[in-house]
């Protein structure tokens, strides 16, 4: 697999501000032929620790594990938030699961006969619990079409936001304004003028068919040694070399300090 994340500024609440987190967790799918993932539920329980650690509120948390992790449910709960969520506001958002995208050869034959070549172009898309490989163009969350949507809306909303995706191929959610993707690299990027998000720090990490990741445990240790953006870098960044993942960093931040 391939796992990734996004990771956003933030900054400290005005008064009155309001946190929104959506944690989604996928191991077990609703078809048996896609293979499982063993770290999903704990993947889920790292990032609450996270949210414990900002002092998110539990009543504001949206958890979908599993067979509750829908598209409807994940696309609905994201749709709302983008709504509803506010400037000086903060959102926190993670998904642990399977993604795909034209790259990937257990699906590459299915998306083209979908007639999904031109859509999934440039594009990747995640799995969610109802994936099914039968109706690729009905069951999948692709990323130009849906998440991109909500996350831009987000961003120009100025919300300083947390996103990670731990998932193969999820690193095609991101373009740059020329219209391309973004490649992986192990280096730290930072003041990237083809990346178009404002708030939005970019971490992508990679793995090749792992059923476990371990960047969640990583993400939470380093975010619990330091505010600063450039250390949280170097940790995770060091965390991640000395296993199978190799971390990208993007940003248009430059120094900054996260959640003051």
């Amino acid at each position: 697999m391939k796992p990734l994340f996004l990771l956003t500024c933030l900054i400290a609440q005005p008064l009155l501000a309001i946190d929104y987190a959506l944690v989604i967790g996928i191991g077990n799918y609703q078809d048996p032929s896609v293979q499982k993932l063993s770290n999903a539920k704990n993947d889920v329980t790292n990032y609450n620790h996270i949210l414990n650690h900002w002092n998110v509120n539990k009543k504001n948390r949206i958890v979908l594990l599993n067979k509750n992790a829908t598209k409807a449910n994940i696309i609905n709960s994201l749709s709302s938030i983008a709504e509803n969520i506010k400037k000086n506001d903060r959102f926190f958002m993670f998904f642990s699961g399977h993604g795909t995208s034209l790259f990937d050869e257990n699906y590459e034959e299915q998306l083209q006969k979908a007639g999904l070549k031109n859509l999934m172009q440039n594009s990747g898309a995640i799995l969610p619990y109802d994936f099914n490989p039968n109706r690729l163009s009905e069951t999948l969350i692709i990323g130009k079409r849906k998440l991109s949507k909500y996350i831009k809306e987000i961003d120009q909303k100025g919300v300083k936001s947390l996103i990670v995706f731990d998932a193969c191929f999820a690193e095609n959610s991101i373009r740059n304004k020329s219209n391309k993707w973004i490649n992986r690299t192990p280096h730290i990027l930072t003041n990237n003028q083809s990346y178009p998000y404002k708030n939005i720090i970019y971490i992508a990490s990679s793995i090749i068919q792992s059923q476990s990741g371990t960047f969640s445990p990583i993400l939470e240790e380093c975010l619990n040694k330091s505010k600063n953006l450039n250390k949280l870098k170097i940790c995770i960044n060091k965390e991640i070399s000395n296993s199978m993942q190799i971390p990208a960093i993007l940003s248009n931040q430059g120094k900054t300090t996260i959640f003051k």
